[in-house]
């Protein structure tokens, strides 16, 4: 049985967390607005190869308080996908499925992540790890053949 004491101690501390990844999720939103812009302006998503580039592309333009830039509580910067880096998000098929900026987990064990299409959700790691897993490529489709002449019937 835990103490009146522990119950406060565990409680502040859930509610810490909440606290930590409402205001992750305020970050975020407030880069996907950011990123939104700048796409609008230049017809391509900025350079997420480092935090540097991403941070001179989106500052002072597009983006006045780079605060926003890193995880609340931990001052970390978000993780990036340089995979996307320069993209044009009409050419990424599911921007739903596809993250910009992520959090490292939290204390419970959650992931705050920003996709393409705007969208910010908690990822467990099972969704994280299936979001960030290698994709198998795609098989290639068979060539069309020209049609070819039927044998001759056998005859009977």
């Amino acid at each position: 049985m835990i103490s009146a004491t522990e119950e406060i101690a565990q409680q502040a501390k859930a509610g810490r967390v909440m606290r930590v990844t409402q205001t992750t999720a305020q970050n975020l939103q407030a880069v996907a607005i950011s990123v939104a812009s700048y796409e609008a302006e230049t017809g391509h998503l900025p350079a997420t190869t480092s935090h540097d580039a991403f941070k001179t592309a989106l500052s002072p333009k597009f983006l006045t308080d780079t605060s926003v830039l890193v995880e609340s509580g931990t001052d970390k910067p978000f993780s990036l996908n340089p995979a996307v880096s320069g993209k044009k998000r009409g050419k990424i098929e599911t921007p739903g499925n596809v993250f910009l900026l992520a959090t490292g987990p939290n204390a419970k064990g959650t992931r705050t992540v920003l996709f393409l299409s705007g969208e910010v959700r908690e990822l467990g790691a099972d969704g994280w790890d299936s979001l960030t897993a290698p994709q198998k490529p795609r098989p290639v489709p068979a060539e069309k053949s020209a049609p070819v002449a039927s044998p001759a019937p056998s005859p009977r």
